[in-house]
């Protein structure tokens, strides 16, 4: 019952921070560390849309996640690891396809 409630508690802070994405105004920023602007940015209510689609899809993995306790708790937490070490990669694959379509050098 706990890796249910770690699974579909980490679902849900995923997917609202997914919903938030879609309806920023400005830039959607992976971490605090990064720079973006908006004069960075192409089209920033696409680029914040796409942003919100890859939070919400690793949201799903989590929530389907959530359901195979039910199944094999075993296997729950054994995909909950390789979720964590393969979700790291995804995103930041993910983040670099959508910087590659959105993500602009800003006029100095």
């Amino acid at each position: 019952m706990k890796y249910l409630m770690i699974m579909w508690g980490a679902a849900i802070v995923y997917l609202v921070v997914g919903i938030y994405a879609m309806n920023k105004k400005e830039p959607m920023r992976l971490s605090f560390v990064s720079r973006l602007t908006e004069d960075m940015v192409s089209d920033i209510p696409a680029y914040n849309k796409e942003v919100g689609k890859m939070w919400c899809a690793f949201s799903g993995v989590l929530f389907a996640g959530g359901i195979l306790i039910a199944w094999n708790p075993a296997f729950a937490v054994f995909f909950f690891a390789i979720f964590c070490v393969v979700g790291i990669g995804g995103t930041v694959w993910w983040q670099s396809k959508i910087e590659e379509r959105f993500i602009t050098e800003p006029d100095k």
